[in-house]
């Protein structure tokens, strides 16, 4: 985390749908004292503004959005949106917002009977923002004894563009990990364990927030999760043999070197210019029209509007993936060893291979009861170098959804949830659970929004009220 440019906004506003339609979305240079036409970036903190209370015009519940500090510096928040429950107390008007919750902890105390229910915290994927689980919202604000958060991760969506200074997967990973441990304080969930629910590199980052802090987490569920496998053995040389031609192999030396050298699809729509809004349009109408329910012809601008607004702020967080994935999406520190406990490839030899695993992977993820590269150093001391990052044995259950047509391959989580199977017992019968939605893709919560809250409050439901 660290300081950057720009004030903090208003700690909290609420979002009646009634008062925030769609129509708002297209309001047009909000905040802005240049003119449309002048600006090279058609993007502004009020137009974001404006188009993040676009997207919660698409619902019915109230929600309220509020900007939760994490750190020092004034870009150091977390954009939260907390669904109101139902029948509870009305949300402040607008224009009350400030003074009704000055901060995240007076804005926490005045709901009423959070202590009663289980947090749920929905965490976006790369590029995304908190707002696109708004399918999901309203399904899941119905479900008793939740209560509903979706946060943006510190530098994306809508939270504050700290400059990113992380070196190494270790660093990028606690950039995002520890303000999420700071939010879960300043929004007083301290002595409440919560459900994380991550989608894509969401997923692999809320798994990476369960193995430095296994104590803080009911329940991980991992919507089509980025980082599960490891690298296959000789993958660069089905791009780079002499034998694949030539141009392809240029391809792949142009994208890769690309990757490694940081630039990101933010990047790109930041440098487009006056082209950007137009790019992101066409990619939002394409998109998110081959499986499930396609956007509505109210959803499409509304979304493309909001999408737009967080790619094209101020570059931060997007700036980690080279540092967590390599080329080809492959997690430079894989889940699948991490959450059975394996030392990382390259640190006391390769591992075994997943054939080879099962037989491993019992001893090794009993052996330490350090939790991930966060161990006490205690126990990293005794371990030693290259000992097993193993989870300890308390590490909350995890679930994984897929889409069918996911390009995140959930084979790689049938073959992990029966590693695990064999490695610890399943704490509850959904631990260990591996869900595929049929007729949907990578944004499964999008595209079968139906579907999806269904089979994650089944996975939820050890942890719910009954009847």
């Amino acid at each position: 985390m660290g300081g950057g440019a720009g004030d903090l906004p208003a700690a909290a506003s609420a979002v009646d749908p009634a008062a925030a339609g769609p129509a708002a979305a297209s309001a047009p240079g909000a905040g802005s004292w240049l003119p449309q036409s002048l600006r090279w970036r058609r993007t502004s903190t009020a137009e974001a503004d404006t188009a993040e209370r676009g997207m919660l015009g698409l619902l019915r519940s109230r929600v309220a959005a509020r900007s939760v500090p994490v750190g020092p510096g004034p870009q150091d928040y977390l954009r939260t949106l907390e669904v109101e429950p139902p029948g509870g107390d009305a949300a402040p008007a607008p224009g009350k917002a400030a003074a009704a919750a000055t901060d995240a902890s007076a804005a926490a105390a005045a709901a009423s009977g959070d202590g009663a229910r289980l947090p749920v915290v929905l965490l976006p994927g790369y590029g995304a923002g908190a707002a696109f689980w708004w399918r999901n919202i309203d399904g899941l604000a119905a479900a008793p004894g939740l209560r509903l958060f979706a946060v943006d991760w510190l530098g994306t969506g809508r939270s504050g563009r700290p400059p990113f200074s992380a070196r190494g997967h270790a660093e990028a990973e606690a950039f995002f990990v520890d303000s999420l441990a700071a939010w879960r304080a300043a929004e007083g969930l301290e002595g409440r364990k919560m459900v994380l629910v991550g989608h894509s590199l969401g997923g692999y980052l809320a798994a990476a927030y369960a193995l430095r802090h296994p104590d803080h987490v009911q329940h991980l569920v991992l919507v089509c999760p980025a980082g599960v496998p490891e690298k296959p053995e000789g993958w660069e040389s089905r791009f780079s043999s002499p034998a694949v031609p030539a141009l392809r192999r240029a391809l792949f030396r142009a994208a890769a070197g690309a990757w490694e050298a940081g630039v990101t699809p933010g990047a790109v729509i930041r440098a487009l210019g006056p082209w950007g809004p137009g790019l992101v349009g066409k990619y939002v109408g394409g998109r998110f029209s081959y499986h499930g329910q396609p956007l509505t012809a109210e959803e499409v601008p509304v979304f493309s509007d909001y999408f737009y607004h967080i790619s094209a702020s101020a570059g931060s967080g997007e700036f980690a993936l080279r540092h967590l994935l390599s080329p080809g999406a492959w997690a430079r520190s894989p889940l699948r060893r991490r959450l059975l406990g394996l030392p990382p490839a390259g640190e006391g030899g390769p591992g075994p291979a997943p054939a080879a695993a099962d037989a491993a992977a019992p001893a090794a993820a009993a052996a330490a009861a350090a939790t991930d590269a966060a161990a006490p150093a205690a126990a990293a001391a005794a371990a030693g170098p290259g000992a097993a990052a193993a989870p300890p044995a308390a590490f909350p259950p995890v679930s994984f959804i897929y889409g069918e047509h996911d390009w995140m391959d959930p084979r790689n989580a049938v073959a992990l949830a029966a590693e695990l199977d064999k490695a610890r017992p399943r704490a509850v019968p959904s631990d260990h659970d591996v869900q595929i939605i049929p007729d949907s893709g990578h944004y499964v919560m999008v595209e079968q929004p139906a579907a999806f809250n269904e089979t994650l409050l089944r996975l939820l439901a050890p942890w719910l009220p009954r009847g």
